[in-house]
């Protein structure tokens, strides 16, 4: 090479286009699949908020988040994840076909990441469902 000569590299190249869709779609799966988990994050925050401003565990039906002074922040977004759990889910059903139908021939990478996605959707949804410490029943009264 001579002094004033540069080497171009070339571009590196581009995704294909159903690569770039089924990239999409996971991300998409799996903000669905961990909707519950951030609405699980925010409610027993604001169960633990609850706790510190009562000085005791907030009792269900007894201490209502409405009437607890300091806690008013809480009650929009909650109640907004809350709302989201239910399209989430049905975003999720839609999501996990169109990505398996999306990915490279050997799907089996696909499938275990579309498993694993509703896995997290649904072991979420049981541990809500469970409950042991009646926070859901505190923040619903």
């Amino acid at each position: 090479m001579h002094a004033g000569d540069e080497s171009i590299d070339a571009a590196p190249p581009r995704r294909p286009a159903g690569a770039r869709w089924a990239g999409l779609l996971e991300t998409g799966a799996w903000i669905a699949a961990a909707w519950p988990l951030f609405f699980a994050v925010l409610l027993h925050a604001c169960w633990l908020h609850a706790w510190v401003l009562l000085g005791h565990r907030p009792r269900p039906y007894l201490d209502d988040p409405k009437y607890i002074p300091g806690l008013g922040g809480w009650g929009w977004p909650t109640s907004l994840a809350c709302l989201g759990i239910l399209p989430a889910g049905l975003a999720l059903v839609g999501l996990l076909p169109l990505r398996l139908g999306a990915a490279a021939p050997p799907r089996r990478h696909a499938r275990v990441r579309c498993g694993a996605s509703l896995l997290l959707y649904v072991g979420v949804m049981a541990a809500l469902r469970a409950d042991p410490w009646a926070v859901f029943d505190w923040w619903l009264d």
